[in-house]
């Protein structure tokens, strides 16, 4: 029978909370509740994960069925708190408080894009720009189932990270391809990614800027090949496609 699945996702709880519950993971429930809490620990939210933990636990000692452990549980709130240091230290920098959140191109980036964070933060960016999960399946034994003022501050920045999104953004066209026939007086915007082409006349006031509205309305929207359509539209207009 599978196992049933326990999702515990440390974007859930508060600073405070998961410092708290690194103290005193394992405990029993009743000794948990009538503690004495920090401030800005919620008890409903910290006795769920230490009921869910302390219940697999038992399930462990008398009938030997595994979960991920507390050490993994402790992992992961390590992580997530060292990774929230990451974000800290980038929004003093200028860049984003939850980085996991944008789509990194360089030293750019553009939030919700391809394979970004949505709604929590999910995952951690590794320094070969990997994105790894922070969450544990409780009930997994191996806790899952299937600027340059950046710079430093940031590892997968590093000029030799790669992986995760990066073949991506390297096999991404950075522009629109331009063209213009003097004597016809027309003129042409391709997509380098799927060939779709805008017309203009040259003669007319504004043909060009409309023709560049209808092409970015094209990356935005397009259904063929939507990530690099999606990267594309971004660094050719600062926005991302969800806004």
């Amino acid at each position: 029978m599978a196992a049933t699945k326990i999702r515990f996702e440390p974007a859930e709880y508060s600073v405070e909370e998961l410092r708290f519950l690194l103290s005193i993971l394992g405990k029993p429930p009743v000794v948990v509740q009538d503690m004495v809490l920090p401030a800005g620990v919620v008890l409903v939210q910290v006795l769920k994960l230490v009921k869910q933990c302390y219940e697999l636990q038992e399930k462990f000692d008398h009938s030997e069925i595994p979960w991920a452990g507390y050490d993994r549980v402790r992992e992961a709130i390590e992580r997530m708190l060292a990774w929230y240091q990451t974000g800290a230290e980038l929004a003093r920098r200028g860049g984003p408080k939850h980085p996991s959140m944008q789509t990194w191109d360089g030293s750019r980036f553009l939030p919700r894009g391809p394979e970004s964070d949505s709604g929590k933060v999910r995952t951690e960016i590794l320094s070969d720009g990997r994105r790894r999960p922070l969450g544990v399946d409780l009930a997994s034994p191996d806790g899952q189932s299937v600027g340059p003022n950046l710079i430093g501050a940031a590892p997968w920045l590093s000029p030799t990270g790669a992986g995760g999104v990066g073949d991506l953004l390297a096999s991404t066209p950075s522009k629109l391809l331009f063209a213009e026939n003097d004597q016809a007086h027309t003129g042409t915007i391709t997509c380098p990614i799927c060939e779709w082409v805008e017309s203009y006349s040259s003669m007319a006031s504004g043909g060009k800027n409309l023709a560049m509205g209808r092409m970015t309305k094209h990356l935005k929207q397009s259904k063929t090949q939507k990530d690099k359509h999606a990267i594309l539209y971004g660094r050719i207009t600062g926005k991302s496609v969800a806004a």
